[in-house]
C-alpha cells in the first residue's frame, strides 16, 4: 500500500517518551501469560495446567497423611516423573504436531503402573486420564480426543484385569465417559474453531484491522486483520493498548483517545473517526475508524469493537477527484459530455454535463438543463457541423480534432473541437475558441499565397492554379491560356516620381486587370511590374487575343497620382494548352518568350511562336552575360564625326557602343542596348559611355579647335534623380567643359512625360550641356512642346535621308524638317548620308551638318585620331565647293 503524497514521522517504539497524557483514560493492562496463551494456542493451555497439577498431585500423594491418602511413595515419585515428559512434549509439540495428544499414551502407561503398584489408584488414575481426554478434546479437537481414549483403554487394559473385582467395569466406564466427553467437548472445541477460522477468513478479506478493547481494568486488546500491510509490522506487536496508541500520529492522539473515551462510556456509538497512523518505515496512512460499543445484560459498556480501513488511497483519489474538478469548472476550455439517444438523429443528442466555459462559449448556464436535447440548451449548435461529428464519434467510437465555425456563416466564430467516446454512448466534446489565432493563420495564409501591394495572387498560388487547371483541361480535353504582361516604361516612373507613385500606379493596373476579367480566370502579380493571367474558360485564340486587346486598352488610360497624369503600355505574351506547351512550367516560359516578343515589336501583344524561341534564349543569355560585360572589360566605343556642311569642319563625334563578346564577335548596340532597357543594365552601361567617352575625345582637337562628343541617352537614364548630378560630377572629375558634350535623346522617349523631361533638359541646359532630339520625324511631338524644349539641334532620321536616293525619293520631309528647324532656331542634323547626292541636296537644302558612312564609318578612337590629321574632309570640302578656311 503506497501513499500518494507520503510524509514520513519518525517510528513509533515502546519507549516514546511523547505518549500524550490523554492515552490515560484507557486502562492499562495487567498481563495474563496463561490467558493470553490460550487464546492464541489452545495446547499452551493444556501444557500450564499440567505444570500446575502434576506437581500439586505428587505433593498430596507423597505428604498427605497416610490417613486421609494412603499412597506410597513410590507413586509418588512416579506421578512427579510425569513432569519432565510434559516439558519434553512442550518442547517437541511445534517440530512434531501429533506429540501432544501422544502424550496421553505416556500418562496412561504411568497410571498403569502407578495402578499396578497400588490397586487402590485405579479410580484416581482414571480420573485423572478422563480428565486428560477432556483436555484433548479441548485443544485437539474430537477426532484426537476418540484417539486418546482408544490409546487409553489398550494401555489400561492389563492394569484393569490384574486388579480384580471392578477393575475392568472401571475401565469400561472410563472408555464409555472418555468417548462421550470426547465427543461433547470435540464438538464443541470443532465448532469453536471453526468458527475462528471462519472469524480469520472474514477478517482477511477486510482490507482495514480489526480490534476489540475491554472497557474494565485490566483493559485488554485484540487485533486481527491487515495489520502487517497496513503498518509494516507483525500482530504480536500490537498487545496492548498501549502499543496500539503510540502509532497514531501524534497531533491526532488526543482527538483519537477523546473519541475512544467517548465511545467507552457509551457517550457515542458508531461513529467513525479518521487519523493518521504511523508505519514502522515512517509512513503516514489515513484511516477511518468505525468503533462500537457493546453493552451486558445490564446495559453498561463491557468493550468496545473497531474497524479501521485504510482510505489512504481513496482520500488521495477523493483529492485527484476535486483537483481535477477545480480545473474543469475554472478551466477556460469548455466541455460537454453528451449522450446519443438515437444513433441515427443528431438531434438526440442530450447534455449530460457542461462546464462553466462551456455557458460562456455557447452563450448559456446549461446547470438546470442537464438531460434536455443539446440543440435545445446551446441553439447556436443547431445549424453548425459539431452535432454530427459528435454522432460519428459515439457510433464510430474514434475521436476526432479538427478546427470549424461554430455556425455556417462567415463571420462565425472558429472552434478547435477535440472529440472522444465514452461508454453508454456518450461522448466528450472540449471547444476552444481560437477565432483571433485561426484569423491570423488565415492572413498568412493569404499573405503567403497573395501580392502585398496589389492583393492579387502571387507567383505560387498561381502555380498551384495553373496545375490544377492543366490536370482538369487535360481530362475534359479544353484549351487554357496563359498570359505574361510587363508593363512598358514602368522604371522611368519609379526613377523620376518614386516607389509610391509606382505603387499607386501597380495598384489600380491591379484592379482594372480584375475588372477586365471573369470570376473563374485568374490574375497574378509576379513581381515588379510583371502580371501573368490565367484563363480556363473560353480560351480559345480569339478569345484570348480579344481579353489581350482589352487589357491593352485598360493599361493604356491614363493614371492620376498626385496630380500628375501617368500613361504607360503593356506588351502580353500569350501561350496556349496543349498547342505550346503540356506542363504549367513550359507553358509560362513560352508565354513570357512571346512577351519578349511583344515588347521587341512595339506590340500590345504576341503569341508564341516557336520560331521566336531560340533568339529568345539566345536573349536571354546575353542578358545574364551583358552584366558581366561591363566589369570584365568587354565594352569599346567607337566614335563617327558630324561635320558642319557650311565650313567642312569636323564639330563634334558621336560615341557609339560596341559588345567585344568573347562568342559573337564585335556586336552593335541594337542586338542589346533592348535587353539592357528591359533588364535595367542601361544605367551602368550609359554611364560607362559617359565616361570613357569625355576621357577619349578630351584631348582630341581639329586645326587647334577641341572636339566635342554626342553620347545617346535613354529614357530610363533621363528619368534617373541623380542624373543631372552625376554628369555634372563627371564634367568636374574629368575637368571637360560642359559645352564640349550633346546629350541626344530619342523624340518618341521625350513624348513619354514631356513635363518631367522638360525639367530635367532645363537642368542639363544650365550647365551648357547641348541637347538633340535624335530620330526626329519618328515621333509625335507637338510644335508648342518643341517650342518650350531648351534644345539646340533636331536629328532627322536615317530612314527620311536614305529615302532621298531612291528612285522616285522624295525630299519633302526633309525639306520640311530643315525649314521648322531654322524657323525654331535650332540646328539641323542629317545622319545617314551614305552617298554624293545626297550630301549634295542637303547642301541646297541648307542642312547644317550632316552624318554617316559617306563621311566615315564609326572608328575606335585611336584610328579616328588618323582619320582627323588626314585630308579625307579636305577633299569633301573641294568636292561640295566649299571654303578652304579649314
Amino acid at each position: 500500500m503506497h501513499d500518494h503524497n507520503p510524509t514520513t514521522v519518525a517510528p513509533p517504539g515502546r519507549d516514546d517518551e511523547q505518549r500524550p497524557r490523554a492515552r490515560r483514560r484507557t486502562h492499562q493492562i495487567v498481563r495474563d501469560p496463561v490467558a493470553r496463551a490460550g487464546l492464541r494456542d489452545p495446547w499452551r493451555l493444556v501444557f500450564w495446567s499440567r505444570y500446575f497439577a502434576i506437581p500439586l498431585l505428587a505433593l498430596i500423594a507423597g505428604a498427605a497423611p497416610e490417613a486421609v491418602v494412603d499412597v506410597p511413595l513410590e507413586v509418588s515419585v512416579l506421578v512427579a516423573a510425569s513432569l519432565p515428559v510434559t516439558i519434553a512434549a512442550d518442547r517437541l509439540r511445534r517440530r512434531w504436531p501429533v506429540l501432544p495428544e501422544r502424550m496421553i499414551a505416556v500418562d496412561a502407561l504411568i497410571a498403569a503402573v502407578v495402578v499396578l503398584a497400588h490397586h487402590d489408584a485405579l479410580g484416581g488414575a482414571a480420573l485423572a486420564l478422563l480428565a486428560d481426554v477432556a483436555m484433548v478434546a479441548a485443544a485437539a479437537g474430537r477426532g484426537a480426543a476418540v484417539r486418546a481414549v482408544l490409546w487409553t483403554g489398550a494401555v489400561m487394559l492389563f492394569p484393569a484385569i490384574v486388579v480384580q473385582g471392578l477393575g475392568v467395569l472401571l475401565l469400561a466406564v472410563l472408555v464409555v465417559a472418555g468417548t462421550f466427553v470426547a465427543i461433547v467437548v470435540g464438538n464443541v472445541a470443532d465448532g469453536q474453531r471453526e468458527l475462528h477460522r471462519n472469524q480469520e477468513h472474514l477478517l482477511a478479506g477486510i482490507d482495514g484491522i480489526v480490534w476489540t478493547m475491554t472497557t474494565n481494568p485490566p483493559a485488554t486488546l485484540t487485533v486481527a486483520g491487515r495489520v502487517g500491510p497496513i503498518l509494516g509490522r507483525p500482530p504480536e506487536e500490537i498487545d496492548s493498548p498501549e502499543s496500539w496508541i503510540v502509532t497514531i500520529h501524534p497531533d491526532d492522539r488526543a482527538r483519537v483517545l477523546d473519541h475512544l473515551s467517548r465511545t467507552m462510556t457509551g457517550e457515542i456509538d458508531g461513529e467513525h473517526v479518521e487519523y493518521r497512523l504511523v508505519a514502522s518505515d515512517g509512513r503516514e496512512v489515513r484511516v477511518r475508524d468505525t468503533q462500537r460499543c457493546e453493552r451486558d445484560a445490564s446495559g453498561r459498556p463491557v468493550r468496545v469493537r473497531g474497524l479501521v480501513i485504510d482510505v489512504t488511497d481513496l482520500r488521495r483519489i477523493e483529492e485527484d477527484l476535486s483537483h481535477h474538478r477545480d480545473i474543469v469548472q475554472h478551466i477556460h476550455t469548455a466541455l460537454l459530455v453528451v449522450r446519443l439517444a438515437d444513433p441515427g438523429d443528431p438531434r438526440s443528442l442530450t447534455l449530460v454535463s457542461a462546464n462553466p466555459a462551456a455557458a460562456r462559449l455557447l452563450g448559456r448556464d446549461a446547470t438546470d438543463h442537464i438531460g434536455e436535447r443539446l440543440i435545445d440548451v446551446f441553439p447556436v449548435l443547431r445549424d453548425g457541423p459539431i452535432p454530427a461529428r459528435l454522432v460519428d464519434t459515439i457510433t464510430v467510437g474514434v475521436g476526432f480534432d479538427s478546427e470549424m465555425p461554430l455556425v455556417d456563416e462567415p463571420d462565425s466564430p472558429v472552434l478547435a473541437v477535440h472529440t472522444f467516446p465514452m461508454p453508454d454512448r456518450s461522448a466528450t466534446m472540449a471547444l476552444q475558441d481560437v477565432t483571433d489565432r485561426a484569423r491570423v493563420q488565415a492572413r498568412l495564409r493569404h499573405q503567403a499565397l497573395h501580392d502585398a501591394l496589389t492583393g492579387l495572387p502571387n507567383r505560387v498560388l498561381l502555380n498551384d492554379r495553373l496545375r490544377k487547371g492543366l490536370s482538369r483541361a487535360q481530362r475534359s480535353g479544353e484549351p487554357i491560356a496563359i498570359m505574361i504582361m510587363d508593363l512598358n516604361h514602368f522604371k522611368e516612373v519609379n526613377d523620376t516620381l518614386g516607389h509610391h507613385s509606382g505603387d499607386v500606379l501597380l495598384s489600380e493596373v491591379a484592379q482594372r486587370l480584375r475588372d477586365a476579367l471573369r470570376e473563374a480566370d485568374t490574375v497574378a502579380r509576379l513581381g515588379g511590374d510583371e502580371f501573368a493571367i490565367l484563363l480556363t474558360t473560353n480560351a480559345t485564340r480569339s478569345g484570348a487575343i480579344a481579353v489581350a486587346e482589352k487589357i491593352g486598352r485598360l493599361v493604356e488610360r491614363p493614371v492620376d497620382v498626385d496630380g500628375v497624369s501617368i500613361q504607360v503600355s503593356a506588351s502580353i505574351g500569350i501561350a496556349f494548352f496543349p498547342e505550346h506547351a503540356d506542363d504549367a512550367d513550359g507553358l509560362a516560359r513560352r508565354a513570357d518568350v512571346a512577351m519578349y516578343v511583344a515588347k521587341r515589336t512595339s506590340s500590345t501583344f504576341a503569341v508564341y511562336a516557336p520560331e521566336d524561341d531560340r533568339s529568345s534564349i539566345r536573349r536571354l543569355t546575353l542578358l545574364g552575360e551583358l552584366r558581366q560585360a561591363i566589369t570584365q572589360d568587354q565594352l569599346v566605343l567607337h566614335h563617327q564625326p558630324t561635320v558642319e556642311l557650311s565650313t567642312g569642319h569636323v564639330l563634334r563625334t558621336e560615341a557609339l557602343l560596341r559588345w567585344k563578346h568573347p562568342t559573337h564577335g564585335l556586336m552593335p548596340p541594337g542586338e542589346f542596348m533592348e535587353l539592357a532597357e528591359m533588364s535595367g543594365v542601361v544605367q551602368p552601361l550609359t554611364r560607362w559611355v559617359l565616361r570613357q567617352s569625355v576621357r577619349q575625345v578630351k584631348q582630341l582637337s581639329v586645326d587647334g579647335q577641341f572636339l566635342h562628343v554626342a553620347v545617346n541617352v535613354s529614357a530610363r537614364n533621363l528619368y534617373e534623380p541623380d542624373l543631372v548630378d552625376w554628369i555634372v560630377g563627371l564634367l568636374e572629375e574629368e575637368r571637360f567643359p560642359g559645352e564640349r558634350l550633346t546629350l541626344e535623346i530619342t523624340e518618341s522617349l521625350l513624348m513619354d512625360d514631356p513635363l518631367l523631361a522638360l525639367g530635367v533638359l532645363r537642368r542639363l541646359k544650365a550647365f551648357g550641356i547641348s541637347l538633340s532630339i535624335d530620330d526626329f520625324g519618328t515621333g509625335y511631338s507637338s510644335l508648342s512642346y518643341l517650342r518650350d524644349l531648351p534644345i539646340d539641334e533636331i536629328k532627322i532620321d536615317q530612314s527620311f535621308v536614305g529615302a532621298m536616293s531612291l528612285p522616285g525619293g522624295d525630299d519633302t520631309i526633309v525639306r520640311s524638317v530643315i525649314d521648322l528647324g531654322h524657323n525654331l532656331g535650332l540646328a539641323v542634323v542629317a545622319e545617314g548620308v551614305e552617298d554624293w547626292e545626297t550630301l549634295e541636296r542637303l547642301v541646297e537644302l541648307g542642312c547644317d551638318r550632316a552624318q554617316g558612312f559617306l563621311l566615315s564609318q564609326p572608328l575606335p578612337a585611336d584610328e579616328l585620331a588618323v582619320l582627323l590629321e588626314s585630308d579625307r574632309f579636305r577633299r569633301f570640302a573641294h568636292r561640295l565647293d566649299l571654303p578652304d578656311d579649314w
